[in-house]
């Protein structure tokens, strides 16, 4: 995606990509995988406090700080105990989202999802966000159900996209914007 309206160029490079963190940035979640993994941790005889987890453990993955807690206590790291805290923690995460949703900070009907997949494009539409399919993988006759198929994500202007995909101009854009918007 060419983002040359948005870029600054300060090294002699321009911004090409924004990546967003999931959790605690797109889902108000992290609490709950502290918490979760705490719970299994503490099964396991180990504490983590909240000061710990947001200190110098932010930053790893459950693994690599499951292992380095288990270090840190026994010198070394147990791998069938390390593999029960990991499992442990699935499970739990599991079942408390079985009958919690996590709270997004975005609605779903602001996001836009920028796909090259069927499966993709289908989850997308379900969740009542906006599609765009970039037909990389997949010819465009097989990306009907986005709401804009583009060949490429080269040169596209982000709020070109706004506009075509949040900005309906009028009713009959909105009813049909999806055949409306293909581009082949």
């Amino acid at each position: 995606m060419r983002l040359a309206a948005y870029s600054t160029d300060v090294t002699g490079e321009s911004l090409r990509a924004i990546i967003f963190d999931f959790n605690g940035v797109i889902a108000d979640d992290e609490m709950t995988h502290l918490e979760c993994f705490q719970q299994a941790l503490s099964e396991a005889g180990l504490v983590l406090s909240k000061k710990e987890y947001y200190g110098p453990y932010l930053g790893m993955d459950e693994r690599t700080c499951a292992a380095a807690l288990l270090t840190r206590r026994g010198g070394s790291c147990d791998p069938a105990l390390h593999a029960r805290i990991i499992e442990r923690k699935a499970a739990l995460f599991h079942n408390h989202t079985a009958g919690h949703q996590a709270a997004l900070f975005l609605r779903s009907s602001e996001c836009l999802v920028i796909e090259d997949s069927r499966a993709g494009i289908q989850a997308g539409v379900q969740a009542g966000m906006r599609v765009l399919a970039a037909a990389t993988t997949y010819p465009s006759v097989q990306l009907t159900e986005a709401h804009l198929i583009l060949p490429t994500l080269d040169g596209v202007d982000p709020a070109d996209l706004a506009r075509r995909l949040f900005q309906p101009r009028s009713t009959e854009d909105c009813a049909g914007w999806g055949k409306q918007s293909r581009q082949d």
